[in-house]
């Protein structure tokens, strides 16, 4: 077909143009689409691809986005502008400059007819639509109104802040104000109780803004199982509802108070250890570094003063050396990268080396697989420690789901736990179609 001139503009044949650019051009008779292969390159699958949305993989096509998982299969189908994180199993979307909700499988759940949408938390979501402000439950319904608040939040625990006149106060899901907008700014409503700030102290309240425990601390935390973390004259410590200290706030730093975790992980003196829920010291204070016992295998790495890493159990006792000068991980899967004499290796549980100090870098395992780095190149690795894929990618991180972001020279692509490609790396950078980065890690 010859070029021909219409309406004063000038029409050139696209296969002609295209094969003159050693391009192939591809009709899709089912949806009326063109693809151009780019032979030098590759079939460029997409025309760019994003981070991942818990299993799927954001990818564009014909100026819009989609989704796909990881044996390829588009789930999300290409016709968004953006597209946000699932958050209780929906994600809001752009269409056309208006926002709307989808689920898993791509379906639309609640239309694109917003001007601001939000995360859905405890089931519902705030909105706004020619400038009214409102919640809305997952069928789209308007089950809250939003009135003259400034700023309204995400539902924690069954409340929500919201500030007027540059002050916070709390509503609950049915839209009374719990709490009045007076306060610099709240923390959380629970169990009862309201962490609020009132000229730079910090204290607490009950549902109707009443005064409980007096407003004399510098830092205050939400209630849980009916104790609070606090902090008093830059040491931490826990209280009850009656503002009763339960912990001495003596600490520099104390962990969760969990009714799960019979241990809590403190700091004092700038050195670590444990005590028990009465404040018992259990594992003595003698740590330069620790975490927790929250993995829950019972076992915690910890650093003593000249020695290494190594790690220990619920009882103090030593059940992996210090040997570790330059890095132990946590377990995942049975199975912690550890770093010795310089190399990354795998142990066991029980310190046994599984897979020997042979990398420059090496991950965690994910689905049975961990990324490694030898010689300047990335691979992944199986728990025996053989190769899933050979040294080729100069990065490979994530692991989430089986899906991993692999890089060779400058373009980027995805393959699963298998090694398997899902995304050519054929991309200058993986991004866009989000409304906020995410990063598997």
């Amino acid at each position: 077909m010859a070029a021909k001139i219409e309406k004063g503009r000038t029409l050139v044949p696209l296969r002609f143009i295209s094969e003159s650019l050693d391009a192939e051009v591809k009709w899709d008779v089912d949806t009326y689409r063109i693809d151009i292969e780019n032979k030098e390159k590759g079939n460029l699958l997409y025309e760019d691809v994003g981070y991942t949305l818990d299993e799927l993989i954001l990818v564009k096509k014909y100026g819009k986005w989609g989704g796909i998982d990881k044996d390829k299969n588009l789930i999300i189908d290409y016709k968004y502008d953006s597209i946000n994180n699932f958050s209780e199993g929906l994600a809001y979307v752009e269409k056309n400059g208006k926002y709307g909700y989808i689920d898993k499988r791509g379906n639309e759940i609640i239309p694109c007819i917003y001007d601001v949408a939000s995360d859905f938390k405890e089931g519902i979501a705030s909105v706004t639509k020619d400038d009214k402000r409102y919640y809305i439950d997952k069928e789209g319904n308007e089950v809250i109104q939003c009135g003259d608040y400034d700023y309204v939040g995400d539902f924690i625990l069954g409340t929500s802040s919201v500030q007027k006149n540059g002050k916070y106060g709390v509503i609950d899901k049915t839209g009374n104000e719990i709490v009045p907008c007076i306060y610099d700014w709240p923390w959380m409503y629970s169990e009862g109780m309201m962490a609020v700030a009132r000229d730079g102290k910090y204290g607490y309240t009950d549902e109707y803004g009443n005064e409980i425990i007096p407003f004399i601390y510098d830092h205050a935390r939400e209630f849980r199982n009916g104790v609070a973390n606090v902090q008093k004259e830059e040491k931490e410590g826990y209280i009850d509802k009656q503002g009763n200290e339960v912990i001495s706030c003596s600490y520099d730093s104390i962990g969760w108070f969990d009714e799960d975790i019979d241990l809590i992980l403190a700091k004092k003196n700038g050195r670590y250890g444990w005590i028990d829920k009465n404040e018992k010291e259990v594992i003595p204070f003698i740590y330069t570094w620790a975490n927790s016992f929250a993995d829950g295998n019972g076992i915690a790495r910890v650093i003593i003063e000249g020695g290494g890493l190594g790690y220990i159990n619920e009882k103090g006792d030593k059940v992996i050396p210090f040997i570790y000068q330059d890095g132990a991980m946590r377990f995942n899967e049975g199975m912690a990268e550890v770093k010795k004499s310089g190399k990354w290796g795998y142990i066991n549980e029980n310190g046994e080396e599984i897979i020997p100090f042979v990398y420059d870098d090496a991950g965690a395992f994910q689905e049975g697989a961990a990324r490694v780095k030898k010689n300047g190149k990335w691979a992944l690795i199986d728990k025996d420690g053989n190769k899933i894929t050979s040294f080729t990618y100069d990065f490979i991180d994530g692991g989430k789901f089986g899906i991993y972001r692999v890089k060779e020279g400058e373009n980027w692509g995805y393959i699963n736990e298998k090694g398997e490609e899902i995304v050519p790396c054929q991309y200058d950078l993986l991004k866009g179609g989000l409304v906020s980065d995410l990063i598997l890690h």
